[in-house]
């Protein structure tokens, strides 16, 4: 009889992941269950949650391993990719820059996360120290627990050099994306933000930041859930912030 029955769920599994493939309006009716959407409502000059539903066939499933090629400023073409947790950049097939051994790599995107003009390698980083071998004053130890930071880097003929580096963020952040999400005409920098205690990093809150002089301030966070597969979708002349 147990036989039986375990049979017959593992016909049934097989049948609905099939069914992922054959019949894409089943997962579509699975993911716009699962889903918010966030915008800027300028009548109250802050965001609104939508019920907005967007899809598409890449969505299905998500997976932190990704590539992206990119045009650097000299017009060079390069290829960044992420894997088990460290970036390789590479040109022409060959590795030029790699993550530091000991970092594990949460997440990337190559945007003007700044507002100068330029686009930067954005890295979400867990590693050891709140501070690198440099730290405050008024800081008397450093603290060696792991912890997730955010770096920027700038590619310049072909040299990664590090422009900007965050000390241990109070929430880590899990997922990163950047875009003019208030219609302002500048980038901000979303974030889906988890839970130290949490070591899968799954994110609890969708965060707004933005870049002033020397450092990034919070402009909004969303109420408490869960957050993953963090994107941003353009309609009706605005941007929406999505995730499941």
């Amino acid at each position: 009889m147990q036989q039986k029955i375990f049979k017959f769920f593992l016909i049934f599994l097989l049948i609905f992941i099939f069914s992922f493939f054959i019949f894409p309006q089943i997962s579509y009716l699975y993911f716009s269950k699962n889903q918010a959407c966030f915008f800027w409502n300028k009548d109250i000059s802050n965001f609104e949650k939508d019920q907005m539903e967007f899809f598409s066939e890449s969505e299905k499933f998500f997976d932190k391993n990704k590539t992206e090629k990119i045009k650097t400023s000299q017009s060079d073409f390069l290829e960044i990719k992420l894997k088990n947790k460290k970036i390789e950049i590479r040109k022409d097939d060959k590795v030029i820059w790699e993550t530091h051994e000991d970092w594990r790599v949460e997440d990337f995107i190559f945007a003007d996360s700044a507002n100068k003009g330029e686009n930067y390698l954005n890295l979400l980083v867990w590693k050891t120290g709140s501070y690198g071998p440099q730290k405050p004053t008024w800081i008397e130890k450093n603290d060696f627990n792991i912890r997730n930071h955010l770096f920027i880097f700038k590619i310049n003929n072909f040299a990664i050099e590090p422009v900007w580096q965050s000390s241990a963020l109070p929430k880590p952040n899990c997922e990163i994306v950047i875009a003019d999400v208030n219609n302002d005409q500048e980038n901000e920098l979303i974030v889906l933000e988890g839970d130290y205690n949490n070591q899968k990093c799954q994110g609890q809150y969708v965060a707004v930041w933005k870049w002033h002089e020397w450092g990034f301030q919070n402009e909004w966070r969303s109420e408490k859930g869960n957050y993953e597969n963090l994107r941003i979708k353009f309609f009706d002349q605005k941007n929406y912030i999505v995730v499941n």
